[in-house]
Parts: C-alpha cells; sequence; structure tokens
C-alpha cells in the first residue's frame, strides 16, 4: 500500500538493533552522526522497515509505526532468528547454544527491544499514526484514511519460519512459561500499553 501511495520507498532494515555487536549498538549517537552525514536528504518519499527512527530525527516528516504485544513479537523474533543460520556471531552463538525462548527474553536487546532498543531515546509523541499488529484489519483502514490513499489493502505478513504457527501455539499453551516472559517484559507491556491507548 504504501509504495503504491507514494510511488517508490526506501527499504531499510540495516540497523542490525538487537544485535549487541552492531554499529548501532556500539555507539548510536555516532552512528546517527554518521547516517545523517551521509544521507543529508532522502531522495524517497518515504521509507519502510525496521530501523531507528532517531537517525532519520533531522528530516521533517509523517511518522507512523505499528506495535505488536511484547511477547508476540518475541515469538516471532525467537523463531525467526533460531529458525535459519546466521553468520553474524551474536546469532550464531545463540543458534548454537540452543537458546530458549527464556534465555532470547533474558537478553536486554530483546527484553527491553520497546523501551530501550527501538524507541530508547525516541519521542513518541512525535508519532502522526500508532497502529497494533493484533488490531492490523482495523488500523490499517485508519492508516489509509489518515493517508487518504485508496490502494488495495496488504495481507498480513505471517513469519516465514514453517512450523512457526505451531511453535508459538506450543510456547503460548504454557501458562508458566508465558507467565516468565511476561515478567521479563514487563518494561515493554507498560511501554505496549501506553502507546497501544493513542
Amino acid at each position: 500500500m504504501l509504495e503504491s501511495h507514494f510511488g517508490s520507498l526506501r527499504r531499510d532494515n540495516g540497523d542490525a538493533v538487537a544485535d549487541p555487536d552492531s554499529p548501532f549498538n556500539r555507539d548510536r549517537q555516532a552512528y546517527r552522526a554518521q547516517f545523517q552525514a551521509e544521507n543529508p536528504i532522502i531522495a524517497e518519499p518515504a521509507v519502510h522497515g525496521h530501523f531507528w527512527l532517531n537517525k532519520y530525527d533531522h528530516l521533517d516528516a509523517t511518522r507512523l509505526v505499528f506495535l505488536r504485544d511484547p511477547r508476540e513479537r518475541l515469538l516471532s523474533n525467537y523463531f525467526h532468528w533460531m529458525g535459519a543460520p546466521s553468520r553474524a556471531p551474536f546469532r550464531a552463538r545463540m543458534i548454537e547454544n540452543s537458546a530458549t525462548v527464556l534465555d532470547f527474553a533474558r537478553h536486554n536487546s530483546f527484553r527491553y527491544f520497546y523501551t530501550q532498543t527501538y524507541f530508547g531515546g525516541v519521542d513518541m509523541k512525535s508519532f502522526d499514526f500508532i497502529g497494533l499488529f493484533e488490531d492490523f484489519s482495523v488500523d490499517i483502514l485508519r492508516l489509509q484514511q489518515f493517508l487518504g490513499a485508496h490502494q488495495e489493502i496488504p495481507h498480513l505478513q505471517i513469519n516465514p519460519h514453517e512450523n512457526y504457527a505451531q511453535l508459538a501455539g506450543e510456547v503460548r499453551s504454557d501458562t508458566r512459561l508465558m507467565s516468565e516472559l511476561a515478567d521479563l517484559l514487563a518494561d515493554d507491556l507498560r511501554f505496549y500499553e501506553q502507546w497501544s491507548r493513542r
């Protein structure tokens, strides 16, 4: 929908925000300064992806975001990461050590995915639109109305792991595990509850 509406998109998924070894996590301010020096303007009318918003704070832009329940987001991240080999050292170690869902959730990059990793230092009031993954069918219509777009409504993308539905379902059915997960993700859950009301 966005590409059809804007004509072209810059796709940005390169920050590797969850990888503690990434340039983003080694020094965020240096990372931001270098990015802005190399990208004083953006040729495309829109940027789409998974990126740290503050690297674009030198641009006057409309800001849109979809949030997801932190427990569901972590499960999706976990099975995506663990489902395929990787050359990235941190991810490779997680796979080699057969990290569990709780191991994954205990790592700060995932435990504080919203409050520190993605939105650390970001003014959430700067967003013009906040939608919810859980209310996608309703919120995508709200976004369409907000943009004045008339393109076909996109389908919700599902985790590409071939057994994701079954594996995630098994975790969800373990009430003790889900309770431990909620405790670990308490800060992000509070963040999600706060900003999902907008």
